[in-house]
């Protein structure tokens, strides 16, 4: 379902999302308790501030950071905001390694 909520362009209706879950096999039932309960709306209200936060404001979006050995916290030095080509993350990432060599 994941994967079809990130298509481009997104088919966000009603009608669409309950297609999609009926043909990948969730049971339809248990989907719609799913949507309906106020409950999902706040969890995805809550994952959307706490992405605002962090300066996320759409999808999609990728940070790339370097993390020291041993550290759990890592240090975001680039988000990269929409859909490019493969060039731009190989650009990036040569940059970062580029950066982090002695």
């Amino acid at each position: 379902m994941n994967e079809r909520l990130l298509r481009d362009p997104p088919e966000l209706s009603d009608e669409a999302l309950a297609r999609d879950a009926r043909e990948l096999g969730i049971e339809p039932a248990q989907f719609q308790r799913c949507v309906s309960d106020p409950a999902t709306a706040q969890r995805v209200r809550a994952g959307m501030r706490e992405a605002e936060g962090y300066g996320v404001g759409g999808t999609p979006i990728f940070v790339v950071g370097v993390r020291k050995p041993g550290d759990s916290t890592v240090r975001g030095l680039r988000m990269i905001e929409g859909a490019f080509p493969y060039e731009v993350f190989q650009t990036t990432l040569d940059g970062v390694i580029r950066s982090r060599r002695p």
